[in-house]
């Protein structure tokens, strides 16, 4: 019970410490964060398409995003702001990052106790190292250490726990419980990777140091295997996006950061997890305290660990523990330095062969993981082999070195410097106009295109104010954005053709094209658009909004994002559209200028007196329902869609599906719908179901015992 209250009065301490330097019509936003700052961003947020870059698949953001995604749909849905939202999360990820890793830690200290012998205080004062370090400061000053990731690492100890008795002991409810915690792991794509492989490993290695029956072990694996694979139905779009529905886009590779990594095997000992530490990226700093690293304190704090792990293993030689956890710790360190000597070469095989190896891409931070959670182990099982006297006051001297940026704000806060500025952000007069002249306008719905097109960057907010990350106004703005950045997942064709605007200083790309209106901005601190290209633009078309910061020019020569004749179109969700075609008679064509996606399909809708498009989306009936005019679906313009209206074909559905004028032609209604959409939506339901017997059967046991 002290030790909850203590972690309770912490959470709130370090809460109020960072929000007591955030002004009430302020908010922070910390570059790479998931934060959900309108109506219009909270709506899209569970389709797995993004409107914006002519569509983007939203699959894979959506699953590693999918708690902190959660928590902002209760905030808006019971209307808190912004500011009291982020305070609310703060405190509950710091509350969880110091309890659970405890719960964890003392059951492990338990499971082991013959061979670890430590006290509880112990046990607290590593699990505190644990929730505060280098690798938990560089994800909150890097992504606000997203819950979804904050779960997966809290998490781990404990699922750790489940996972040895599961194997080694057969017992059913740690069984449920394991795939319970793992399930939620799951969610964090490379944690999730990096924990099996640690679990693959240790299971061999102890099975074999305690000479355990391989087929005991091997029959106990299999069952959690078959208990966990339901649960991966909430993730079948994964495979389903790689294997089925794949597409070319511009950011296929996503970069290859771990061609940033330097310093070798040293950098890692040293637990920089993170290039940004020692790699200066203009136009941003990403660590703007990284000379803290470089002091006297924080560059002994690990090796004072390291220090007390093997004057521990020097003293206690009866556990097997030991070993294996320092193998897994050295395997570790070894695959976070990446392509660098020694044998980088192995590393940079698997990742250029193995797609499934891509997700350690950025080896520091992923396998960074592996490295804390081993060294966090470690430190319990030699614990009993030092004088607590000198054990608990070293301990506390690493927390308060590497957490020092923590405990006083300034990693989730940031810095004022010549590179940098902190995160505290309040939307200029000038953005709020431009959002709100869009969003209460009856501009016809089209993609907005910026200029300059930095997607991430540094930007104006207000007058000496800068905010440096992603672009803020996509986040507010009802109709989609268009950035022509290489990395924002659009068709890599479109995103050739689309660049001649730029390159060439070639105005006619936006003809015939949904591009109905051009954002020129002077908030931007880049200048990839030259003089001449803006004299053309403000040539050829009209300025319809015009201030200081932002002029908004409407394309006369754009085409609606769906182009077909005698039509009504309704735009209800990014996934599904109605569409109402009027007086078919000889066949038509049907644009559709979304990225081009086998899985839209058009599926019609039944006549009635009055029709309208489903208020629940929340369905799986369209990967049932036969589609129409799924045979003439092709590529239009090397990137949208487009289909073949024949009124014979839309007769050949039933007399149920039209209607047939005086003249001859016919009326027609249906829908646009995005599939993938039907298959989450399926996953859900198999998931939830799943889940909802294994709590149901977990009960059972629980009153049976």
């Amino acid at each position: 019970m002290k030790y909850k209250l203590a972690f309770l009065i912490f959470a709130i301490l370090l809460t109020v410490n960072i929000f007591s330097h955030v002004p009430k019509d302020s908010f922070l936003f910390l570059h790479d964060e998931y934060l959900i700052l309108s109506d219009q961003e909270d709506f899209k947020q569970f389709f797995t398409r993004n409107p914006n870059n002519f569509g983007i698949a939203n699959t894979t953001v959506m699953l590693v995003t999918f708690f902190d995604r959660l928590y902002y749909s209760l905030t808006f849905f019971l209307n808190i702001s912004t500011l009291h939202a982020q305070m609310v999360l703060y405190f509950l990820k710091f509350l969880l990052l110091m309890y659970l890793p405890f719960v964890g830690f003392s059951l492990i200290n338990k499971l082991f106790k013959d061979e670890t012998r430590v006290g509880d205080f112990e046990v607290f004062v590593i699990s505190l190292w644990y929730s505060f370090n280098t690798y938990t400061l560089i994800f909150l000053h890097g992504n606000a250490f997203a819950l979804t990731l904050l779960l997966a690492y809290v998490l781990a100890p404990l699922s750790f726990y489940y996972f040895h008795r599961s194997v080694f002991e057969g017992d059913i409810l740690s069984k449920l419980k394991f795939i319970f915690t793992l399930f939620l792991m799951f969610f964090s794509l490379y944690v999730f990777a990096v924990f099996v492989m640690l679990l693959t490993i240790y299971v061999f290695l102890y099975a074999f140091a305690k000479k355990i029956t391989f087929g005991k072990v091997m029959g106990n694996l299999l069952s959690l295997a078959i208990l966990f694979l339901p649960l991966l139905s909430m993730f079948i779009l994964i495979p389903y996006e790689l294997f089925v529905n794949f597409n070319i886009t511009t950011n296929l590779s996503g970069g290859e950061t771990y061609n940033m990594l330097k310093g070798g095997l040293l950098y890692q000992l040293l637990m920089w997890f993170s290039w940004g530490i020692y790699t200066f990226w203009s136009p941003r700093n990403i660590f703007t305290f990284s000379q803290y690293f470089r002091t006297f304190p924080s560059l002994v704090a690990p090796f004072i660990l390291y220090g007390i792990v093997i004057y521990g293993a020097i003293k206690k030689k009866t556990t097997i523990l030991i070993p294996i956890f320092l193998f897994l710790f050295l395997f570790f360190i070894f695959f976070s330095k990446g392509a660098q000597s020694p044998f980088g070469e192995i590393y940079k095989y698997l990742v250029e062969n193995n797609f499934l190896f891509r997700l350690f891409r950025s080896p520091d931070n992923k396998f960074g993981f592996g490295v804390i959670f081993s060294m966090a182990c470690l430190l319990i099982f030699v614990a009993s082999s030092v004088k607590k006297s000198v054990f608990i006051p070293l301990i506390i001297f690493v927390i308060a070195i590497q957490g020092f940026l923590i405990f006083n704000g300034v990693a989730v806060i940031g810095e004022n410097k010549k590179t940098s500025t902190d995160r505290i952000i309040s939307l200029s007069t000038e953005q709020q106009n431009l959002i709100s002249f869009i969003n209460k306008s009856n501009l016809t719905y089209g993609y907005i295109l910026a200029l300059p097109t930095t997607d991430f960057g540094h930007f104006e907010v207000g007058s000496n104010d800068l905010h440096i990350g992603q672009d803020l106004l996509p986040k507010f703005l009802k109709l989609p954005f268009i950035h022509l950045a290489d990395n924002t997942g659009m068709s890599s064709k479109l995103y050739k053709n689309l660049s001649g605007l730029i390159k060439n200083e070639d105005i006619t790309v936006l003809a015939n094209s949904p591009i109905r209106y051009i954002l020129l901005r002077y908030d931007v601190k880049r200048a990839d658009v030259s003089k001449s290209l803006i004299r053309e633009l403000k040539e050829n078309f009209k300025p319809i909004y015009t201030t200081k910061m932002y002029e908004l020019y409407e394309n006369t020569l754009a085409v609606p994002i769906i182009e077909v004749s005698n039509s009504s179109i309704s735009y209800d969700y990014p996934v599904k559209h109605k569409i109402t075609l009027k007086n078919v008679s000889d066949p038509l064509d049907l644009n559709f200028y979304e990225g081009f996606n086998r899985d839209w399909y058009i599926f019609p809708i039944k006549r009635s007196k009055e029709v309208n498009l489903d208020a629940n989306i929340f369905d799986v009936k369209y990967l049932w329902q036969k589609p129409a005019f799924a045979d003439s679906h092709v590529l239009l313009n090397n990137y949208g869609n487009k289909w073949k209206i024949s009124s014979n074909e839309i007769r050949s559905l039933g007399n149920e599906f039209f209607i047939q004028n005086a003249d001859g032609t016919i009326d027609f209604d249906a829908v646009i719908y995005f599939k993938t959409q039907a298959i989450f939506y399926l996953g859900i339901i198999l998931s939830g179901f799943y889940l909802l017997l294994v709590g149901i059967y977990a009960l059972y046991i629980i009153k049976k015992r």
